[in-house]
């Protein structure tokens, strides 16, 4: 489900426009032009059912975009946002966003996004 999904976010066409292939698990490289983003799996949790087999497994994603100005993160966050809404294998169910402030070390400013996905244990 990782891999599928962040391979649809650099397929995506206007989200690829805006960051490349700029999408990195839990940290970026040193040194890594702007914008970019990195991901990280939250929590991951399964579901059962009544015969204790796992029927779902629930995962809790967060997103960080990262970029030199304010009005580029936030662009690119909303790409971010509408990208996830046309992932084929699930929709994002309680998404949210937040600012977070300039970043005092790099200077850098950071949209945080976070959301939900559900893959059923028949593979969607």
């Amino acid at each position: 489900m990782v891999k599928v999904l962040f391979s649809h976010l650099r397929d995506n066409l206007l989200l690829g426009s805006l960051v490349d292939e700029r999408i990195y698990p839990q940290i970026a490289p040193k040194g890594v032009a702007t914008p970019y983003i990195v991901y990280t799996v939250i929590d991951e949790r399964d579901s059962q059912a009544d015969s204790r087999e796992v029927c779902a497994v629930k995962f809790l994603f967060q997103v960080d975009v990262y970029s030199k100005s304010y009005s580029e993160a936030f662009i690119v966050k909303d790409a971010v946002k509408k990208a996830l809404y046309l992932f084929p294998n699930g929709y994002p169910r309680d998404l949210s966003t937040r600012n977070m402030p300039q970043e005092h070390d790099t200077k850098l400013f950071r949209q945080l996004v976070e959301f939900k996905l559900k893959r059923m244990n028949n593979g969607n």
